[in-house]
């Protein structure tokens, strides 16, 4: 069956690895619990998300700490709202740093490891690739918030 998070991490992992060519290696263990790949031998984690729109930040679930903590490098990439705007690679600088904060969602406080835009570094912007139109689908797809926001 088809996993569509899976596919989107998949090609999140794609872009990272394309964008650093053949420093990247990519893990054989889709479900590694320590790294998505190595690049000039560091290890890496890739998280292929939407932003937060209202405070420009990405909300890790609790389960992933010791996973984005514990690499050398730490790539989020971001799911735009629209394909035209393309898919950007950011490096977290820091990530061993990284700590949990509360946040209001589907009406319950929970905790959840933030990470501010403004603390990443933008490696690159995708366009012009059918794989950003993917991405945006099944974004769309999982989410009636992002649908809402597409919507006005």
């Amino acid at each position: 069956m088809f996993d569509v998070r899976q596919r989107m991490g998949e090609i999140g992992e794609q872009f990272v690895h394309e964008h650093h060519g053949e420093a990247s290696v990519r893990s054989e263990d889709w479900y590694d619990r320590r790294k998505d790949s190595t690049i000039s031998g560091l290890t890496s984690e890739i998280k292929t998300m939407t932003m937060i729109q209202k405070g420009e930040e990405y909300w890790l679930e609790l389960n992933q700490f010791d996973k984005v903590t514990n690499v050398d490098l730490l790539f989020i990439v971001d799911i735009p709202l629209h394909e035209n705007e393309g898919c950007a690679i950011y490096l977290v600088p820091n990530n061993k740093t990284l700590s949990v904060d509360r946040r209001y969602r589907e009406g319950k406080v929970e905790n959840f490891i933030i990470i501010k835009r403004a603390s990443m570094y933008k490696l690159t912007n995708i366009r012009n690739d059918d794989r950003v139109t993917e991405l945006v689908k099944h974004a769309d797809s999982l989410s009636s918030f992002r649908r809402k926001l597409k919507n006005g």
